[in-house]
């Protein structure tokens, strides 16, 4: 996994360890999508619960990191419209999958 640098999306100028919390939130993003994956060629609801959790707690680690940006850095109007649509995609996401995992639950699958 590379390290974005002080010039990445929700780490901009702020100090190394947010390199370590970016790469560590992009890494498990990419594990859960692969178990995603596989959830969903074996239609497994705990795949795809266990991608809802993970996604859910990268959101709230994301808009924490937004609010950071916004009330302590002076931040450009792009990169706030940048991190403001990667919010508003993972919401998305997350309730697409938690529809599809309810209605796995409910058929019985």
């Amino acid at each position: 996994m590379a390290f974005l640098g002080q010039k990445g999306i929700f780490i901009y100028s702020k100090a190394d360890i947010w390199d370590y919390v970016q790469s560590a939130i992009l890494t498990v993003g990419i594990i859960s999508c692969i178990i995603l994956i596989f959830g969903v060629y074996k239609q497994k609801r705990c795949a795809f619960l266990f991608w809802v959790v993970i996604s859910a707690f990268i959101f709230i680690l994301y808009m924490a990191m937004f609010i950071i940006d916004l009330v302590a850095y002076k931040y450009i109007l792009t990169g706030i419209l940048i991190q403001l649509a990667i919010i508003i995609i993972l919401a998305i996401s997350i309730m697409v999958v938690y529809s599809n995992y309810t209605y796995m639950k409910n058929e019985g699958l």
